[in-house]
């Protein structure tokens, strides 16, 4: 049987989506999941409640107080329950009924409603004064950006602070995958010289509170602070199944340790999310919290809005090449794609592909790109950290408002800095959508625990719930404004909640020149008018002069055309010239976009013959 979170970890999802799952004939909840007019049924509900009207708010972290509060009365309208419902869905539904007549209250995270201070960086807000006010087993909730700026600053206050004082900081993750996870981590490797204060990733430590490393517990008992970075990654890579491993792991075994003499200060750029979810779990209760909120310095945006990433590829070109680009996507064959747009518009491009271990642990070493454009998944953007100068565009995606922010921390500024900042456009259908999706995330929670595959991990699961919980928050917000009037758009949006006050100007926007499928077409021909210039001769590689350019050229042309119509490599070892494409696989790709060509290749001797035939003639 299905097991529900305990009742009052549960977030008020629960009550809305139930309202939905008295299906005749449903037998499993993975049914109702993976149903999209379950999805869509939802979507319509919520967006016609009335006591979430988004226009009875002035904001949205109001907005999110009073939904998170239960404020808002959850309609106890039901549907007949069919006589056949199973005992889970009953049960599902008596723990809603407690749910949704509970009457505990939670704090909210406070937004400071004068916005006329703010902060360039966390360094300008750590003082003594606010440092000495820190009491021993207090937990203290920031809201600051947690970059490798930040990082940096904590080391240096505190060595000078107070150098005798052991303080630990959790920053980040070592590891891809759990099993690169390594016992032999020696806890001197994560101390600095003088050997007080301690820099961990939250997998490393994960990993040694599961395997009960008393040395790692002596120090972070007898340390004077322990601070927790990025908080909110715990909530955004919870989903991930390629990066949740370490909050799975640092849930169940770091957070249950109270640690109760050190102070325990958490930081993060979305802690309107991250509070409201560490009350849910009672973390390190029952100590005293101190909130503290440093309306961060957004002013450094010069916003411009994109039709979509086929339109950013002309932008580029219309810049200068002394400037670099650092490109989000939401999926890696988004970065795929457009990585084989800008190569065939002869842009020094590249995507940082996840499993190019050694290419990203060497951008967060160096924290610059040798690269004119970088595009990067937005999910691994919590580790990364640029500081170079020529770094002076920024394209974002469509995405939460956690996710935003944490794009945005991830160039360092110096003081007057300005940066493009390029926003996705979003109408009201994307934002449907987004909710729609976020729903489904929600449901797939449910049916995960209800399958038993996450028995052993319920304390895990709960933040992805909240994780589709406040992206289902922000896109009802965002929705309803926008459905409701005229002059609010998702900028707009978007830019008051960041700043705390409405964009005194419009915001431009760039249309992107051809559809998506125009581009590949055109791409087609090119590639179509190039294989005819080689079709009178066979290709000797390598030729008089040593030189396989030409083979090379030939295999780049055929891949970039590959990545752009499917998102993925035709062979991710094409630069070697020793090798060709598989002579099947490759004439199948182009009879499958119409060419009328056929390649055959074939080595001797190390001298590789190429042939290119049109069939037509």
């Amino acid at each position: 049987m299905y097991t529900t979170p305990p009742i009052h970890d549960a977030p008020p999802i629960y009550g809305w989506i139930d309202q939905y799952l008295s299906y005749p004939g449903a037998v499993d909840l993975c049914d109702i999941a993976s149903d999209k007019e379950t999805w869509k049924a939802i979507s319509k509900h919520l967006l016609s409640h009335k006591e979430l009207q988004s226009k009875n708010y002035s904001s949205y972290p109001e907005f999110l107080n009073a939904v998170t509060n239960r404020y808002v009365t959850v309609d106890q309208q039901k549907k007949a329950i069919h006589t056949e419902s199973t005992d889970l869905l009953s049960r599902f539904r008596e723990i809603n009924e407690l749910l949704i007549h509970s009457n505990q209250k939670r704090d909210i995270f406070p937004f400071p409603t004068d916005n006329s201070t703010v902060y360039h960086s966390f360094k300008d807000a750590v003082t003594e004064k606010i440092v000495s006010s820190w009491k021993p087993q207090e937990k203290v909730f920031l809201s600051a950006d947690s970059t490798k700026e930040t990082l940096d600053t904590l080391i240096q206050y505190f060595s000078a602070y107070d150098p005798n004082q052991r303080i630990v900081i959790f920053s980040g993750r070592k590891y891809r995958t759990p099993s690169e996870i390594t016992e032999s981590d020696s806890l001197d490797k994560f101390l600095n010289s003088e050997s007080n204060i301690m820099v961990i990733p939250y997998d490393v430590a994960a990993a040694k509170c599961r395997n009960r490393d008393q040395a790692f517990f002596f120090f972070c008992g007898q340390s004077r602070y322990l601070f927790f970075l990025d908080a909110a990654c715990i909530l955004n890579d919870s989903w991930d199944d390629n990066l949740n491993y370490f909050a799975d792991l640092f849930l169940r075994d770091y957070f249950p340790n109270p640690f109760p003499n050190p102070s325990k200060i958490f930081l993060s750029d979305s802690m309107e999310e991250f509070y409201d979810f560490s009350q849910q779990i009672n973390l390190f209760s029952p100590n005293p919290n101190t909130l503290l909120a440093l309306p961060m310095d957004y002013t450094f945006l010069e916003p411009v809005l994109y039709e979509n990433l086929t339109a950013i590829c002309p932008e580029i070109q219309k810049k200068s090449a002394y400037e670099k680009w650092l490109v989000f996507v939401n999926t890696a064959v988004d970065g795929i794609r457009l990585e084989a747009q800008l190569q065939g518009s002869h842009i020094d491009a590249c995507f940082l592909y996840e499993e190019d271990a050694a290419a990203y642990e060497e951008l967060i070493q160096q924290q610059k790109s040798n690269y004119r454009v970088l595009i990067v998944e937005a999910r691994l953007c919590s580790n990364l950290s640029i500081t170079d100068p020529t770094l002076k565009n920024i394209v974002l995606p469509f995405a939460s408002i956690s996710s935003i922010k944490q794009m945005l921390q991830v160039k360092q500024r110096t003081p007057n800095e300005t940066v493009r900042v390029y926003f996705e456009d979003a109408n009201s259908e994307k934002v449907l959508d987004f909710l729609q999706e976020s729903i489904h995330q929600s449901l797939n929670v449910m049916a995960r625990a209800h399958a038993g595959q996450n028995d052993a991990n319920r304390f895990f699961n709960l933040p992805a719930c909240y994780h589709a919980y406040y992206q289902i928050c922000f896109s009802l917000y965002l929705l309803q404004k926008m459905q409701t009037d005229p002059k609010q758009s998702y900028i707009k949006i978007l830019l008051s909640h960041l700043s705390g006050k409405e964009p005194s100007a419009a915001v431009p926007k760039i249309n992107a020149p051809q559809t998506f499928q125009e581009l590949i077409e055109e791409a087609k021909v090119q590639l179509a008018a190039y294989l005819e210039t080689l079709t009178p001769l066979a290709l000797i590689s390598p030729d008089e002069n040593g030189s396989f350019d030409q083979l090379q050229t030939l295999k780049q042309k055929i891949n970039n055309l590959h990545k752009l119509v499917y998102g993925r490599i035709l062979d991710d070892k094409w630069k070697d010239t020793s090798r060709f494409f598989p002579e099947a696989k490759l004439n199948a790709f182009l009879s499958s976009l119409s060419l009328p060509y056929t390649i055959q290749s074939n080595s001797k001797n190390g001298v590789r013959t190429t042939i290119v035939t049109n069939i037509t003639k």
